[in-house]
């Protein structure tokens, strides 16, 4: 038989809505306050009466440097996250450019060349792909053996 007396919210339950306190806040603040850990506990624990503050927010103090629980992890992983894409993203950007300024036939030899095929983020792997594909094309086609071509283009055989 359940029993009908509420409980704190599971794990789970309690990570999820952490995640959308964090993304609520780094869509609507610029950096993370004491006032807003303290802010956003309370808010939970007055809309779930049985949640307790110390699941969301432990304040800095005697060992801890910083504060912490649930809500400022998540915002601080989501923050990483972000981080590491905007990186990816930076990069890819700056090798279409680089590839860009140089005739399309010298672009696509250099990529076969420098092994380049398989690199992240996915959307570099995908342009490569395709900007290579008459030069593998014919190279394949010319009747070079096999492994003479694995052995200039070593991206290939990953």
């Amino acid at each position: 038989m359940l029993s009908s007396t509420p409980k704190e919210l599971s794990e789970p339950l309690q990570l999820d809505l952490a995640e959308v306190i964090a993304k609520y806040h780094l869509n609507n603040k610029h950096s993370l306050r004491k006032e807003n850990l303290e802010s956003y506990a309370l808010v939970v624990t007055s809309l779930f009466k049985h949640e307790r503050k110390e699941n969301y927010n432990i304040e800095k103090g005697g060992d801890r440097k910083n504060p912490g629980r649930e809500i400022a992890n998540k915002i601080g992983n989501l923050k990483q996250r972000k981080r590491k894409r905007d990186n990816k993203e930076n990069e890819y950007q700056r090798n279409i450019q680089y590839y860009n300024h140089e005739p399309e036939k010298i672009q696509k030899r250099k990529v076969l060349q420098n092994g380049m095929l398989n690199e992240d983020p996915w959307a570099v792997v995908l342009e490569q792909w395709k900007c290579s594909f008459d030069v593998r094309k014919t190279e394949l086609l010319s009747g070079q053996k096999a492994d003479h071509f694995i052995v200039h283009y070593p991206s290939l055989h990953c």
